[in-house]
């Protein structure tokens, strides 16, 4: 199970940042026209922007954007959260049987790694 939630999760990533890089792309408007560099790496670094909801702002959407494009950001956004929900949610909740003291040793280890990483 947690092989094919981990399949699932990576076909689905891909896809979704190939179907938002191919729109950012092709839609008018999506980049701005001074971004510079390659329009094709611009369109992917757009694509992982809107996907992981962090969102800059500094090349992508332009100030020209269309309706169009504000639609396509926001089927682009919602398919990322509702096509990812339900492999994340699957994955997580068998993941901790592999680790050794299950649940607890799950979560010692990350308040572990918390704490070493953020003092």
């Amino acid at each position: 199970m947690v092989e094919l939630a981990g399949n699932r999760l990576l076909i689905i990533g891909l896809s979704l940042i190939a179907a938002g890089t191919l729109g950012f792309h092709q839609i008018p408007g999506m980049i701005a026209e001074d971004a510079g560099g390659n329009h094709w790496i611009n369109a992917v670094y757009c694509s992982v922007m809107t996907l992981t909801t962090v969102g800059f702002g500094d090349i992508c959407p332009s100030d020209k954007i269309t309706n169009v494009g504000r639609a396509f950001i926001v089927l682009l956004s919602f398919s990322g959260l509702g096509m990812f929900c339900g492999p994340v949610m699957d994955y997580s909740a068998t993941w901790t049987k592999n680790v050794p003291g299950g649940a607890l040793g799950a979560l010692t280890a990350t308040i572990g790694l918390g704490v070493a990483l953020f003092t």
